[in-house]
């Protein structure tokens, strides 16, 4: 049944494009497909530690397996559909594809979006950005985002497994361009918090090194559970008594 769905969202994408999709009343069902559909058409992630020949091979390969290239227009709608209740589709899309084009939404979803995607939208741009302009992307999304928003995104980019994607030249971009674009004034806190979730509890020295200004901060992300560093600091606050 997967197979043959698959086939007829496929069918009649290429007959009659993806509008039809929109419109549909079990749009919601047919979201997978709709993803497998793109998925056949959209170059896949090509590896960095690949020569230039190779990756020249390969995206040729690519090209000539393309019937309908996906536009930059459904890619945006695939995407309104899928978030933010369904967003498992986008995350299986954005995972082995390349789909630079929702680079703008992903950053949006980061720094405005719920909370409980903002690790994913991470992972995500870490495969999709590109070098010519995601400096300036994220410098423009920044500008939405709260105080707490931004310690959100540091405290992530401090938690996540950068050496896991050391291969990956967009995970570096995303890398070089985080630690010069958001910086802490809070900056033991930050560390706490660092250390409550990678050891269980922060070590006593360092919560002898938390002012006023420290716990103030901690007391207002702890306020945010929905976010990972509400929930550290939360424990922070906790061990200080």
């Amino acid at each position: 049944m997967s197979y043959a769905l698959t086939a007829a969202v496929m069918e009649r994408r290429h007959q009659q494009g993806y509008q039809w999709l929109l419109e549909h009343p079990r749009r919601k069902n047919l979201l997978g497909y709709w993803q497998s559909a793109l998925t056949k058409q959209i170059p896949p992630i090509i590896e960095s530690k690949l020569d230039d020949e190779e990756r020249a091979e390969e995206q040729e390969r690519v090209e000539r397996a393309r019937e309908q290239p996906v536009t930059v227009e459904e890619l945006r709608a695939f995407y309104h559909c899928c978030m933010p209740d369904n967003a498992w589709a986008l995350w299986n899309l954005v995972k082995h594809f390349q789909v630079s084009e929702l680079v703008p939404e992903l950053l949006e979803t980061l720094v405005v979006g719920p909370p409980r995607y903002m690790g994913k939208c991470l992972e995500a741009l870490c495969s999709q950005a590109t070098e010519n302009d995601f400096r300036e992307q994220l410098d423009a999304a920044l500008k939405r985002a709260s105080s707490t928003r931004r310690d959100a995104i540091l405290f992530l980019s401090y938690m996540h497994d950068w050496a896991s994607v050391a291969h990956s030249e967009s995970a570096w971009i995303v890398n070089q361009a985080l630690e010069e674009a958001l910086s802490s004034p809070v900056m033991p806190a930050l560390l706490a918090c660092r250390q409550e979730e990678e050891k269980g509890e922060p070590p006593p020295e360092m919560l002898a090194k938390l002012g006023p200004e420290d716990r103030r901060v901690l007391r207002g992300w702890s306020r945010e559970t929905d976010f990972r560093l509400g929930r550290a600091a939360l424990v922070v606050l906790a061990a200080l008594g």
